[in-house]
């Protein structure tokens, strides 16, 4: 070892291996350590020895303290471990060895309310606590990762350089990492950027299902028509990856895809947004039937039994499809966004985290796994207009026709599109200048008493006359 190191990585997963490389690779001195458990005794020294052209910025422990002792004060020590009880483990343990002022950051997915408790109780013994979002997969940790931070902002001061410096995409000057706020902030951004994606990958697996069984495309014949929509306002990382991914091919020249299981698991950050959501009385409908999807997805008995054989459709104008879905797409996109930055905004208002929407914005623009030109194009017209005056004036004639007739067409086609259809529900509801809700509430009244609230009472609940 050189000299004492910049910062610690705890943790020598795929994501804390790339960010480790990271910092060395911009010169930041750094100290691994992986915890000892069966079947990662070795984890530190292959990495090493996999790294040795970063050998002067990188040194590898296995002891705690040893590693503790590594770090230059104030020490500053990034968790790249699972969520939950393993992260209080660690800080168990990590405060017998450090001192007031030291600085402990969590890079993983935590939930938000963990991370509220860890920043408080941590506060009252002298410690910084910051619980930083981080997206871009595997390569954005390697090359440039969009960070959240949450937290101490103290604690942040002291490691602001050292973050940004490693959210720099190569070709751009400008750091993807901005602070978030207090307490959970930046795990809780970090949560529903994670629901946005959700959304946005089951939309475009929505697009993909729409062309197969509507158009009868190719799997060739689609990624063409994803690639050519990559290069407009579709384009954006995860339809950059899906046009590959559609004709990978393995070792035999057969798709990859059609040898993939048509189900797929949830971690829980879909769930937790909608429990959030419905606890601050928001719609994130599309992230929440996206989430529902992947259960459905994984009712694969029942689907066996109650799948149709489908008849040839009437052949359809192509071109005209494909440009009325383009649009649908692009609107089911923009209102998963609108849900996901609308519910941010509410618990931001709420918990005074006085959060600044186009501060998100800016960490998700480059780095993330849902940066995309829809992204940017939301965060400059934040600049002059409100939220729903943009969004109103986007989703407007004739992409709001196009909107309606293509999922109107996949109805008819028997396509399952869960979270487009959701989106349009959505936008109809915002532009409905009535509601049903009058008759909901004379039906509560009807069967519970519940009161219901006259035009020309407003803020007074009012009761039937009328005998039980």
């Amino acid at each position: 070892m050189c000299e004492q190191s910049d910062l610690g990585v705890l943790g020598l997963g795929h994501m804390g291996q790339n960010l480790s490389k990271n910092f060395a690779r911009r010169g930041i001195k750094v100290s691994v350590l992986n915890r000892i458990t069966a079947g990662e005794r070795g984890v530190v020294s292959e990495f090493i020895q996999k790294n040795d052209s970063l050998a002067c910025n990188i040194s590898g422990f296995t002891d705690l303290e040893l590693f503790v002792n590594s770090l230059k004060r104030p020490r500053k020590i990034l968790l790249m471990i699972t969520a939950g009880a393993t992260v209080d483990e660690v800080i168990g343990s990590l405060i017998l060895l450090i001192e007031k002022n030291d600085i402990i950051i969590d890079g993983g997915n935590s939930h938000y309310q963990d991370t509220d408790r860890r920043v408080k109780s941590l506060r009252d013994v002298g410690i910084h606590f910051i619980g930083c979002g981080i997206s871009g997969g595997l390569s954005g940790a390697l090359n440039g990762p969009a960070l959240m931070p949450g937290g101490s902002k103290e604690g942040w001061d002291a490691v602001k350089d050292l973050f940004q410096k490693i959210s720099v995409v190569e070709g751009c000057t400008t750091p993807y990492c901005n602070w978030i706020g207090p307490d959970g902030s930046g795990h809780f951004v970090k949560m529903v950027h994670n629901g946005i994606e959700y959304a946005l990958m089951q939309i475009i697996a929505e697009s993909y299902d729409y062309l197969v069984k509507v158009l009868h495309l190719s799997n060739e014949q689609i990624s063409s028509v994803f690639e050519k929509w990559n290069d407009g306002l579709l384009g954006g990382y995860l339809m950059e990856i899906t046009y590959e991914i559609v004709t990978l091919k393995d070792s035999n020249g057969k798709l990859v895809l059609d040898n993939v299981v048509d189900s797929v698991e949830q971690k829980g950050t879909g769930k937790d947004i909608a429990i959030c959501a419905l606890e601050h009385g928001v719609v994130v409908s599309t992230i929440t039937e996206a989430v529902n999807a992947r259960f459905v997805s994984n009712m694969n008995q029942s689907r066996a039994i109650f799948s149709e054989k489908k008849t040839k459709n009437a052949l359809l104008d192509h071109d005209s499809v494909i440009s009325s879905l383009f649009d649908c797409i692009y609107c089911s996109q923009l209102i998963a966004i609108s849900q996901g930055i609308e519910l941010i905004s509410e618990v931001s208002r709420r918990r005074s985290w006085n959060i600044d929407i186009r501060n998100v914005l800016s960490s998700w623009d480059q780095g993330c796994i849902i940066r995309s030109k829809i992204l940017k194009n939301f965060n400059f017209s934040l600049e002059n207009n409100t939220f729903n005056e943009f969004l109103m004036s986007e989703i407007s004639s004739p992409k709001l026709n196009n909107f309606t007739k293509s999922v109107s067409l996949g109805i008819q086609h028997q396509v399952p599109l869960p979270v487009t259809s959701a989106a349009l529900a959505y936008h109809q509801a915002l532009c409905s200048s009535s509601l049903p809700s009058n008759l909901i509430q004379l039906q509560r009244e009807y069967f519970g008493s519940h009161g219901f609230e006259k035009k020309s009472k407003k803020g007074q609940l009012s009761h039937l006359s009328r005998d039980i």
